[in-house]
């Protein structure tokens, strides 16, 4: 009988580290009611910013929870005054998380 060692991180696991992360960069304008599940995708949640910095990324890749971080630009909602290079969608890869109690 195989032993599961590892699961996935959770919808609100992954908020958690986010917000722990980058609450206080405000000037990212991070949508946090954007977070959500990447469809097709293991492990990978997205949220929505408005500017991309090289010290958020870095904050994040430094994790050991995180496998790879990536973004790219994102159409802004008809009537939001936004331009598309001020709105992106983040991407964070997550590694398997370890189940408690097992070593």
């Amino acid at each position: 009988m195989t032993t599961i060692k590892n699961r996935s991180i959770t919808s609100s696991e992954s908020l958690k580290f986010l917000k722990e992360k980058l609450s206080d960069l405000k000037y990212l304008g991070v949508k946090w009611d954007n977070h959500k599940k990447t469809p097709r995708t293991r492990d990978t949640y997205q949220v929505t910013i408005d500017k991309i910095s090289d010290a958020a990324i870095g904050r994040l890749i430094e994790s050991d929870h995180v496998k790879d971080v990536y973004y790219n630009p994102s159409m802004a909602p008809q009537g939001s005054g936004y331009g598309i290079d001020l709105r992106y969608r983040l991407y964070v890869c997550y590694e398997k998380i370890p189940i408690k109690g097992i070593k």
